[in-house]
């Protein structure tokens, strides 16, 4: 829609120009128009990285508080020379093996388990 009676221009007429009978905006510059975009682009990425950089104070000023609670007494060490038993140990071993030949791309036959631990 083209407005071609264009009668009421505000208060002051600011930048219209008149020419005439007309009103009509000046011309803006091509490079006006990309240092106003790179201008706000970067703006917003220099918001977003001090957005960042508050958050990331606030996450470890929140990560040191609760090191006051007190420790958990330790767990006794697991005797090194005895097994302990670990019920169904060879369907444990036999799906520990499966799952790494079914990552590896290889036959369940060339997988060989030598040991293994509990962590």
């Amino acid at each position: 829609m083209i407005f071609t009676n264009y009668t009421w221009a505000g208060p002051s007429t600011g930048p219209l120009i008149r020419e005439g009978g007309n009103i009509r905006m000046p011309e803006v510059s091509n490079l006006f128009v990309v240092l106003m975009g790179v201008g706000t682009v970067f703006f917003g990425l220099i918001c977003i990285i001090l957005l960042c950089m508050a958050m990331s104070a606030v996450c470890r000023s929140m990560e040191k508080a609760p090191v006051a609670a007190p420790a958990a007494p330790a767990a006794p060490a697991a005797p090194a020379a005895g097994v302990e038993a670990i019920p169904n140990r060879q369907a444990m071993i036999a799906a520990i093996a499966a799952a790494i030949a079914e990552e590896e791309g290889t036959d369940l036959a060339g997988i060989r388990i030598l040991s293994v631990k509990k962590l």
